[in-house]
C-alpha cells in the first residue's frame, strides 16, 4: 500500500492533490517570519486553527522587527491587515482550555480580539472538546495557496531559534 492509497476525498479528507513546493520549518523564529510574511502578502482569506492563538505573541524580533512597516504582533498585525483589505476574511479556530492552562493562556482571548479587530476578522473557541481532551492541531492557510501546518502554535514560551538559548 502507498501512503497516498490512505486517502479518500469527500471520505477521510476534503482533497487530495501534490504539492509544488515544502520547506520544513524547524524553529518557531523561521515559523513566525515565514508565517509575517505570508500574513502581510494575504489577498483573500487567512485561517488559522491552533491550540492556542495568543494575541501578545510578537512575531518578529530584534532588527528584524525595526526593519518593517506592519505591525509584528500577531493581533496588531490581523486587525492592521483586516482593515487595509475589508474583502480579506480571517478566521481563528482556537481550543477553549481547561482552567489547568490558564497560568499560559490568555483569560480573555476571544473578547482581546474581537476588541481589538475589525469584522471580517471572525473568532471561534472551540469548547465541544470531552473532558481532558484538547484540540491540539495547528494549520494556517493563506489564499487557499500557502499552508503550515506541524506543531507550533501561536503561542506564549514558543519562540526558538536554532540556538536554543534559555532567557
Amino acid at each position: 500500500m502507498k501512503p497516498s492509497d490512505l486517502f479518500s476525498e469527500d471520505s477521510n479528507c476534503w482533497r487530495h492533490s501534490l504539492a509544488t513546493y515544502m520547506c520544513p520549518l524547524i524553529d518557531c523564529a523561521n515559523y513566525y517570519r515565514a508565517l509575517y510574511h505570508a500574513i502581510v502578502a494575504a489577498r483573500k482569506s487567512i485561517f488559522i486553527a491552533g491550540w492556542d492563538i495568543d494575541s501578545r505573541i510578537d512575531l518578529l524580533r530584534g532588527d528584524e522587527a525595526n526593519a518593517v512597516e506592519a505591525p509584528v504582533n500577531i493581533c496588531e498585525l490581523l486587525a492592521w491587515k483586516a482593515r487595509q483589505n475589508p474583502d480579506l476574511r480571517i478566521y481563528l479556530l482556537r481550543w477553549d482550555s481547561s482552567l489547568a492552562f490558564f497560568s499560559n493562556r490568555e483569560i480573555w482571548a476571544k473578547e482581546v480580539w474581537e476588541e481589538q479587530c475589525p469584522d471580517n476578522v471572525q473568532v471561534c473557541l472551540d469548547d465541544t472538546i470531552p473532558m481532558g481532551g484538547s484540540q491540539h492541531q495547528k494549520i494556517v492557510v493563506i489564499d487557499d495557496e500557502l499552508a503550515f501546518n506541524g506543531g507550533m502554535d501561536i503561542a506564549w514560551c514558543r519562540w526558538d531559534t536554532r540556538k536554543h538559548e534559555f532567557n
